[in-house]
């Protein structure tokens, strides 16, 4: 049998086996934690996406609502004096009538509300329409996404 003396042999020391583990469990523990963060974001992402979806097709709807041949024109709410005689009001009137459904479900699973508040511009000839959108979790946290726009009908714009 051959003696090997200390400064020969081979392999890795204890100390630098545990290091090894150390950094290995490090490197481990962060890649899961960016992973999981970067899972978080993209549903959010998903969510902000879809709740714009939302938004866009009931304004889609909403401008064909507010077009010439939804809204016939009336001289009498060109000038209007108050806002329950301008074309605003017409609008609004009309968009009493189709409700918005007000539940959504992501493709997360999560479901939403879909809020949409319309109110007249407070001045004469009182024709645009504000519209307020607001969608936030069916648990009632806070809102993922607002949304403000303002509505003319075509039928104002006949005026003179």
């Amino acid at each position: 049998m051959r003696n090997i003396s200390p400064s020969n042999a081979a392999g890795f020391t204890l100390l630098e086996v545990l290091v090894s583990i150390a950094l290995t469990a490090t490197f481990v523990t962060l890649a899961m934690q960016g992973m999981s963060v970067a899972a978080i974001l993209q549903s959010r992402a998903i969510q902000s996406a879809e709740a714009a979806n939302w938004i866009q097709s009931d304004l889609e709807t909403l401008h064909f609502q507010t077009s010439a041949s939804q809204l016939p024109f009336d001289p009498l709410r060109c000038h209007a004096q108050q806002s329950q005689q301008g074309f605003a009001q017409a609008l609004l009137d009309k968009l009493a009538s189709s409700a918005l459904p007000s539940l959504r479900q992501s493709r997360t699973g999560q479901k939403f509300t879909l809020d949409r508040q319309l109110a007249i511009e407070p001045s004469a000839p009182f024709n645009i329409l504000s519209v307020r959108y607001t969608v936030r979790p069916q648990s009632g946290s806070s809102s993922i996404l607002k949304f403000y726009t303002e509505v003319i009908p075509d039928a104002a714009f006949t005026c003179e």
